[in-house]
């Protein structure tokens, strides 16, 4: 199985506000993210990386990240930089052959499940009960004209709100996938000239791509395949068990507001160091050299 990760830097240049970048508390843990997660997922797979010029210079010419490949396919991207996920979007529909897109905020110690491996759609987890994600919906289609038919076709004849959480998404089906990634295109193509009416366009990244697919399975009959089933904690607590590592935790995810937590974010370099020394030495010369 092939993993993909993409990587457009101008969201993350426009998103620095004094050190911080990306989310994460200092552009250094950024950085140090970038490359946990890249060397941790190249032990067990093939890894791509899709991105422009400015993502290929950093990550793969100065700081030297073992990916597989490059494909330099974002630089035309001519959207809101909020709207980071449509550098996602384009990545799975470049694939031509069964793929997961993981996200450079995820670490593993361990291959991913065969059930996963070769379910048709894969993703991270099922998001049930975060009422977020129906106050971003709700306030999506209260403001935008074009709606693809399978959103409203679900919420015409069910009260089922739920979404999937896209830190890992793919599989074989890439029938389904492909037809995905264009609507999910057109939904944001199509809604160009009403964005404005958004009180926060990032937040449409949660509709376009993760509540887009979860409802067009849904319509298609199709089953996913959830590599986590048996999250306890809404807040995805149970997901930043450093010290659990290896033993008890494989896998770790710093989504959203983890990356502004300090702890959390010396547990990514303190893991680069201790596993990949080399790379948290160079991050950190580059940094001082003001190289990225």
């Amino acid at each position: 199985m092939k993993i993909v990760q993409s990587y457009w830097a101008k969201p993350y240049e426009q998103s620095r506000i004094g050190s911080q970048m990306g989310g994460w508390y200092d552009k250094m843990f950024h950085y140090m993210s970038c490359a946990l997660s890249c060397l941790k997922l190249s032990e067990f797979y093939p890894v791509e990386l899709i991105t422009d010029q400015k993502g290929e210079d950093i990550l793969v010419n100065k700081i030297g990240l073992p990916y597989q490949s490059t494909i330099k396919a974002l630089d035309f991207l001519d959207y809101p930089t909020e709207l980071w996920a449509i550098a996602k979007i384009i990545a799975y529909d470049l694939q031509t052959e069964p793929f997961f897109h993981i996200d450079n905020d995820i670490y593993i110690w361990k291959p991913l499940p065969d059930f996963i491996v070769d379910g048709g759609l894969c993703v991270q987890s099922l998001e049930e009960t975060y009422i977020h994600n129906e106050l971003f919906t709700a306030e999506t289609l209260d403001s935008l004209k074009y709606i693809p038919d399978a959103i409203t076709k679900l919420r015409a004849e069910s009260l089922d709100r739920r979404s999937i959480n896209a830190g890992i998404i793919g599989g074989n089906d890439l029938t389904f996938i492909h037809e995905y990634a264009k609507e999910a295109i057109q939904f944001v193509e199509q809604n160009r000239t009403y964005l404005g009416k958004l009180k926060e366009l990032g937040h449409f990244n949660v509709v376009f791509e993760q509540y887009l697919f979860y409802c067009m399975a849904h319509q298609q009959k199709k089953e996913i395949s959830y590599l986590l089933t048996d999250l306890k904690d809404i807040g995805y607590r149970e997901l930043v068990r450093f010290w659990d590592i290896p033993n008890q935790a494989s896998y770790i995810h710093t989504l959203a507001s983890y990356k502004r937590h300090y702890v959390i974010a010396e547990q990514v370099a303190q893991r680069l160091w201790y596993e990949y020394p080399e790379y948290f030495y160079r991050i950190h010369k580059l940094i001082e050299q003001n190289a990225i």
